[in-house]
């Protein structure tokens, strides 16, 4: 999962990258406001936003004069970005890759998870991705786990816990993309059409000026 927004404001990210928080921004610099709105889209809520929680939990953000809306969009967030509906986006690589490649005014800010938390369960026969097709298969709908919101019970919490951050060590730990990373992702892109063979520069998509900022 990747954080991106649309070249417009820098001080409000810039911000919250201090609340240490998954969020940092881009483009022409301003003195920083109190208070500042921002107004985030994801796909839904989860414990990919947990950063953001705890942020506005132990009142990070509003001590950086950030305020954070959060906001369920599904995946149109680069979509809505783009169009100036959200200052930053938060969804999967493949999405806003698409739409800059399109020439969306968009850039990837940070790369929050290192290790995506998925997978695909099948019956024993089905071995390969390509022996699903013409088969029926079930996808998350509008009223699956992924629309709960502070309403788990703890167990669910707690082993959710358990597997991103014991097991799968799911969370960057630094916000940067590595070359290998990169390389699987576009890969995947190239064979399903989105990019040619002669596959473009990280620093086409990517502008990791704020995170390496934030460690300074």
């Amino acid at each position: 999962m990747t954080l991106v927004l649309r070249c417009e404001r820098r001080h409000s990210f810039a911000a919250i990258a201090a609340a240490g928080a998954m969020i940092v921004a881009a483009c022409p610099s301003e003195r920083a406001h109190a208070q500042t709105q921002i107004t985030e889209g994801f796909v839904s809520h989860g414990a990919l936003q947990w950063p953001e929680y705890i942020a506005t939990e132990l009142g990070w953000f509003k001590e950086n004069g950030v305020s954070v809306d959060m906001v369920v969009v599904g995946a149109g967030a680069a979509q809505q970005v783009a169009a100036g509906a959200l200052n930053i986006g938060y969804s999967g690589f493949p999405d806003f890759i698409r739409a800059t490649n399109q020439g969306a005014p968009l850039k990837i800010v940070i790369n929050a998870i290192s290790a995506p938390p998925y997978a695909v369960y099948a019956k024993p026969a089905i071995k390969q991705i390509a022996d699903l097709k013409g088969k029926t298969v079930s996808i998350g709908g509008t009223k699956d786990v992924t629309l709960r919101f502070s309403k788990q019970d703890r167990k669910d919490s707690a082993d959710t816990y358990d597997y991103f951050v014991s097991k799968l060590h799911a969370f960057s730990a630094d916000g940067r993309i590595s070359e290998p990373a990169y390389k699987r992702m576009t890969d995947a892109l190239v064979g399903w059409g989105d990019l040619k063979e002669q596959v473009p520069p990280a620093s086409k998509f990517f502008d990791l000026s704020f995170v390496e900022a934030a460690w300074k």
